[in-house]
């Protein structure tokens, strides 16, 4: 997963695996060291899973 010889006009790329996606960054259920910018989880397309995501929290008086 990288930007090489990627379009630089907004265009899709008209090759390559789509059927496989790639989400970055961790989810409210992942470890605490999952939880960052570079952590990469790759998974079908369609699949859905509970832990690609984030939860908002807040806490109240």
């Amino acid at each position: 997963e990288n930007y090489k010889n990627a379009p630089d006009n907004g265009t899709v790329w008209p090759d390559g695996d789509c059927t496989i996606r790639i989400a970055r960054g961790g989810s409210f259920a992942s470890p605490q060291q999952s939880i960052r910018n570079t952590k990469r989880e790759q998974f079908k397309a369609g699949e859905k899973l509970s832990r690609i995501g984030i939860r908002i929290a807040r806490e109240l008086p």
